[in-house]
This record gives structure tokens, C-alpha cells and sequence, in this order.
């Protein structure tokens, strides 16, 4: 699953990189595409596609019935975003899949062990997806159309980001909030401050950036003993 996830992240990039637009789906048109796929199926187009990658007449036929039922509010908003969130949701069940895993293994050697010896501490954490409000502003004296790619820095290579949405048009001297979506991936080390970039382009001129800092929280084990530093201050 962590590896799977991996694969949409790649693609959000080189689209983000290539200036790719993103589309968005709406209700009505969800329910349209279903619409056709109930009275006239699949275009030659899309059949040969699917037989591109060696799917079967049956597996084509199950693919449109599952489509036909599925829920039409599903497939509305972001292409990319709905990637970013794939990714995500793979990368966190993998997560959870591995901690468990994890987890009995590590029951099962205690249970193996007569030692009452502790076990060995280490220096990793686990940090979970979270999305973060970036705000962008266009600069410039007349309208712009702003393409937002993200750039990772010193982020751990199974790490995941995406911008939403990667293109914003703008007034002069007019802002706007888009949304930064961080998915770490297995543990990662305690104290570290893993970066990220968004940033702005108008005509493939960078404008802007925006770097923003995810932090990896730094354990301290607690003596038993509570200490009160002075001075205190009061508002």
C-alpha cells in the first residue's frame, strides 16, 4: 500500500511540474456520464483503452455495473485532488496495517522473553496527514492566472504533498486561500522539521513561494518530579 501510494504522488507531480490543468466534475455531470454508461455503455474509445491495459469483456462489464451503482456525489470535485486523497487513504491504511503487524510481533516476543530487562527506546515517531491553509496574493497590476506546483524540501522520500486547487485567478491585489495537504508516510524521526514548498507561477515565471514547516514532535520522558520555572508571568 505505501509503495501504491507512492505512484499517484509521482503523477500529481509531474502534472504540477508540466503545468497540467486539473478538472473538476460536477453533480450533474457525474450523473449524465452515469446516465450514458446505463443506456449505451462504454464509447469504442474507452473499450479499447481498457484493452490496452488486457482487460476482459467480463471485467469491462463488471467495471460499468459497479460504476452504474456506485454513488454519483462520489466522482464530483478535483481530479487531482481525488488522487492526493487516494494517496493518502493508502498510505494511512498501510500505516495502520503496519503497526499492527508491528505490534504483534513485539507481543509475541515479550511473551517469548523471561526478562524483565526494558525494552530499548528509540528516536521515531509516528506523524499522521494534515493539511495546512496557504495563502496566495496576486502582486501584479492586472488580472493573473497563478499556477501553484508543490516542491518537497528535506522531505522524507515516502512522504506524499499536493496543493488544492493548482491554478487560482486572481485581481490585482486580490488573495486567496488554497489548501496544502502533507501525508507522511512510516515513521519519522523525533525533532526533525520535514519542508515543503508552494509555490507560484504566472507564464511559468516563478512569482512566489510559500514554505511551509511540519512538525515532528521530540518525546521527553517525564522524572515523576514537577518543576516551576521562574519567573512566572501573568497577562
Amino acid at each position: 500500500m505505501q509503495n501504491t501510494a507512492d505512484k499517484p504522488d509521482a503523477m500529481l507531480r509531474v502534472l504540477q511540474k508540466d503545468g497540467v490543468p486539473d478538472r473538476s466534475y460536477t453533480l450533474d455531470e457525474i450523473k449524465a456520464y452515469l446516465q450514458r454508461l446505463q443506456t449505451q455503455g462504454f464509447t469504442q474509445a474507452e473499450i479499447d483503452a481498457a484493452r490496452v491495459i488486457n482487460l476482459t469483456d467480463s471485467q469491462i462489464e463488471v467495471i460499468r455495473q459497479e460504476r452504474i451503482a456506485s454513488d454519483p456525489a462520489q466522482g464530483t470535485g478535483s481530479v487531482m485532488a481525488m488522487l492526493g486523497q487516494i494517496s493518502a487513504a493508502l498510505r494511512t491504511a498501510g500505516q495502520a496495517l503496519a503497526e499492527t503487524s508491528t505490534s504483534a510481533q513485539t507481543n509475541a516476543a515479550l511473551q517469548a522473553s523471561n526478562s524483565s530487562a526494558p525494552l530499548t527506546s528509540n528516536n521515531l515517531i509516528r506523524v499522521y496527514q494534515e493539511t495546512y491553509p496557504i495563502a496566495i496574493a496576486n502582486k501584479n497590476s492586472v488580472t493573473e492566472t497563478i499556477q501553484l506546483r508543490v516542491r518537497p524540501i528535506d522531505l522524507p522520500a515516502d512522504w506524499g504533498a499536493a496543493v488544492s486547487p493548482i491554478t487560482v485567478t486572481l485581481k490585482a491585489s486580490e488573495q486567496t486561500t488554497v489548501n496544502l495537504t502533507v501525508a507522511p508516510g512510516t515513521a519519522a524521526v523525533q525533532g526533525t522539521h520535514p519542508r515543503v514548498a508552494v509555490e507560484g507561477y504566472v507564464n511559468d515565471q516563478l512569482i512566489g513561494d510559500v514554505v511551509q514547516d511540519v512538525i515532528v514532535p521530540e518525546i521527553v520522558p517525564f522524572d515523576g518530579k514537577l518543576k516551576n520555572y521562574l519567573p512566572n508571568i501573568y497577562r
